[in-house]
């Protein structure tokens, strides 16, 4: 998961959230880690294993990804800032 904390080291930083089903543990200590006990953030993203997305702070979706891909990462939050 080195890849996901590079994400706060850019110009515009991201934060990161895991959110993880009820009853899973992550196995790395990630202090970020939410545990959807009623299931309510699967069900309302979509969300499946590995899902990953960007949110602006008002909690509106700018983009998915079934899989995480830094640089298709890098590059969306560079359009949803207006620095391309």
């Amino acid at each position: 998961m080195r890849k996901l904390g590079a994400l706060s080291s850019l110009a515009i930083p991201a934060r990161t959230l895991i959110v993880v089903p009820r009853g899973m543990t992550y196995p790395m200590e990630e202090p970020n880690v939410l545990e959807d006990i009623e299931g309510l953030v699967a069900h309302r993203f979509d969300a499946r294993p590995g899902t990953f997305y960007l949110l602006r702070p008002d909690q509106h979706v700018c983009a998915r990804w079934r899989m995480f891909d830094a640089a298709s990462t890098v590059a969306a939050i560079a359009r949803a800032t207006c620095n391309l």
